[in-house]
């Protein structure tokens, strides 16, 4: 049985430059390696770092990459972006998605493949659906296609089938055809990718890095540094309360984008100053670090202010036993439901507050907040992944 999976057009597959789904999709091509279930073909973006001898453990699995970095494909690229906005059109393909279908021509491959995945790319939807006939799943990892999105109608009709990555998401497809064909695959973690020895050098380098003193009280933020996660209303929310706490302190943990002439970064820095002491950006972190930095902290916040499609975060932060204060986003919800203190992300500084305060009275029950907290691991571990893709493929080729 032949799977084609179309990876999104911004990084790599083997996942050498990271990026959440492209790691997804490697563990699963990793774990087909093993069961040797399906014949599995890759498409994905182009990138030169890529060793070929890297690509031999991924036994039935092929790839093929294709280059979408040249000064004319950025500028057609724009350019069909351009269009796809001012018309307020999705039937304008994406530059990555013409090459595909000009490849599966050339090649005589257009009824090769018994299912087609395609991962988290709307835009293309409608223009793939013309051209191929073979059942097409759309993976969503995000809250990409609402009835906000230009003809949101025309797109969910382009596919066979949904897989999403919450219910929230599913819900958001039902808003547009309440007939839609969509399931829920859960994201999943591989838990064994934490059971990493650190080091005392490098844990004594990160205790200076955060002034470590066990006697203090650690809150801990995980993920991209970006207005839409709320580090800057939880920075502020932190300072309202370090005001009359000594002990409390707050450890900002993942990446930030370019901070030059940044209006955001401003504001975040000039709030920082406030507490500048108690306060640390430790920017990436990468697993064997994250773990200390998990293991050392006794609160987690995941104050997100957008509509969140799922959240991993959220169940590192379960995995490594820490209680959880999370805004009501999207499908952080379905992850903790009554496992973690849940705030309404509209009126977030004062809650927030409130929320930590009821942490440093010991006025929250921790062992009702995390009685589920196994439930919610097993639920969402990668092996529970794994069964439901390889699930999912079998459901649709036998529908074929």
């Amino acid at each position: 049985m032949k799977v084609l999976i179309i990876c999104p057009p911004y990084l790599p597959v083997p996942s050498i430059n990271g990026g959440a789904i492209e790691s997804l999709i490697d563990e699963y091509l990793v774990h087909n390696s093993i069961t040797k279930k399906y014949d599995i073909t890759v498409f994905s973006i182009q990138s030169y770092n890529i060793d070929k001898k890297l690509l031999l453990k991924y036994e039935n699995t092929e790839f093929k990459y294709f280059y979408t970095n040249k000064i004319i494909d950025k500028v057609l690229s724009k350019s069909f972006a351009f269009i796809r906005k001012v018309f307020k059109t999705n039937k304008i393909p994406s530059l990555y998605m013409l090459k595909i279908i000009r490849y599966l021509k050339s090649n005589n491959e257009m009824d090769k493949y018994d299912l087609i995945i395609i991962e988290n790319q709307i835009e293309s939807l409608y223009y793939f659906r013309k051209k191929i006939k073979t059942r097409l799943v759309e993976h969503l990892h995000n809250d990409y296609l609402n009835i906000s999105v230009p003809q949101s109608e025309i797109i969910i009709k382009s596919c066979d089938e949904f897989w999403c990555v919450s219910k929230f998401i599913v819900d958001q497809l039902k808003k547009i055809d309440n007939k839609v064909n969509a399931k829920v695959l859960y994201n999943g973690i591989d838990y064994d990718k934490f059971n990493i020895d650190i080091s005392e050098k490098e844990k004594n380098r990160i205790n200076k890095i955060i002034n470590y003193d066990k006697n203090n009280f650690y809150i801990i933020y995980v993920g991209r540094v970006i207005p839409e996660k709320g580090v800057l209303e939880l920075i502020k929310a932190f300072n309202n309360i370090k005001n009359k706490d000594d002990n409390i302190k707050l450890l900002i943990v993942g990446g930030m984008n370019d901070r030059k002439n940044n209006k955001f970064y401003k504001k975040l820095y000039n709030e920082k100053k406030v507490n500048d002491d108690c306060i640390y950006f430790f920017g990436y972190a990468n697993k064997l670090q994250l773990k200390y930095l998990y293991s050392i902290s006794n609160l987690q916040i995941v104050p997100t202010l957008c509509e969140e499609a799922f959240g991993l975060i959220v169940v590192e932060g379960i995995y490594f036993n820490i209680p959880l204060i999370v805004t009501n986003s999207g499908g952080i919800k379905e992850i903790v439901g009554d496992n973690a203190v849940v705030i309404n992300k509209n009126n977030i500084i004062d809650e927030l507050e409130q929320a930590i305060n009821l942490f440093r009275k010991k006025e929250v029950n921790l062992y009702n907040l995390k009685k589920e907290y196994n439930n919610i691991l097993i639920k969402f571990s990668i092996e529970n992944y794994y069964n439901n893709f390889d699930l999912f493929i079998k459901n649709n080729i036998n529908k074929k």
